[in-house]
């Protein structure tokens, strides 16, 4: 009975060290995506702040048109809960 226990303590302390090893590994993973995210959260604002400036500082109505258009793209490619003061 004895060496039954501990072979069942040797395999849980195993099956632990292995889902120990996962749970690290799915946390970097997830920082990274979350880097990347806020990397192009960031990328977005500044977009959408020069096309702001753009809009109300420029007299070339193409660059005026150009800057509204990539605004709408941004738009229209960010999730519906994603909003322009979160860029």
């Amino acid at each position: 009975m004895t060496e039954d226990l501990r072979h069942c303590y040797a395999e849980a302390l195993a099956r632990a060290q292995r889902a120990e090893s996962e749970v690290i590994a799915l946390t970097d993973h997830g920082l990274r995506w979350r880097e990347r995210a806020e990397t192009a959260e960031a990328a977005i604002a500044r977009v959408r702040r020069l096309c702001d400036l753009t809009i109300k500082a420029s007299c070339r109505v193409q660059a005026i048109d150009q800057a509204r258009d990539t605004l709408a793209a941004l738009d229209a490619s960010l999730p519906p809960e994603v909003s322009k003061e979160e860029t």
